[in-house]
């Protein structure tokens, strides 16, 4: 049996109803044969190859985030975005895929 000392012990702070919700973040799995790639990429290559992964369909490889958006998530400036999915691409990591002559998609490939 609990002494009532124990029973209220709940810090006085705490009230469930106004805790914040736990963050929910994304997360990619990447398979081993990708890190091994990934070894022989620049450290922006790689920055942007992992945030293109958070956004991916597991299944395609398929995203399109824009390079706002991903020099936002790697703190790179736009120009440095495109200078690294370029060499990712030569480097047959991703395809990218120009739509309707304004938007990038990619695809990020198997190893």
């Amino acid at each position: 049996m609990l002494s009532a000392s124990a029973k209220s012990f709940t810090p006085s702070s705490f009230n469930p109803s106004v805790a914040p919700a736990p963050k929910r973040e994304q997360f990619a799995l990447l398979p081993f044969s990708t890190v091994e790639a990934l070894a022989g990429c620049s450290r922006a290559e790689t920055s942007i190859f992992l945030a293109l992964a958070l956004h991916a369909d597991a299944q395609t490889g398929h995203c399109w985030p824009g390079r706002a958006r991903l020099a936002e998530i790697t703190r790179l400036n736009e120009s440095r975005v495109s200078k690294a999915t370029t060499g990712l691409e030569r480097k047959g990591l991703i395809r990218k895929e120009l739509i309707a002559g304004c938007r990038v998609e990619y695809y990020l490939l198997p190893q």
